[in-house]
């Protein structure tokens, strides 16, 4: 996996905590790096995708609150990002 794709969930949040691997959390202002053990907050809002860095794939949970409805996702198109 080279990346997630970009998406915005409008009145959930997240929380990504990372089991293994290396990246890039994009999210709002901040683009954390990952390590295992990481947890990061996204607020409803804001667009988010976690970017792999390293050479195996990321494991990480995805925690969202209140629970993912397919109404609450927008998906987003940055033509500089490849589809995933």
């Amino acid at each position: 996996m080279k990346h997630t794709h970009p998406h915005g969930l409008k009145s959930s949040s997240e929380v990504y905590i990372v089991v293994s691997g290396t990246g890039c959390i994009h999210a709002g202002e901040g683009e954390p790096e990952t390590a295992a053990g990481l947890a990061v907050l996204i607020e409803p809002g804001e667009v988010r995708w976690l970017e792999n860095t390293g050479s195996a794939d990321p494991i990480f949970l995805v925690i969202v609150e209140p629970y993912w409805r397919a109404g609450n996702e927008e998906l987003v198109v940055y033509p500089e990002i490849p589809e995933p």
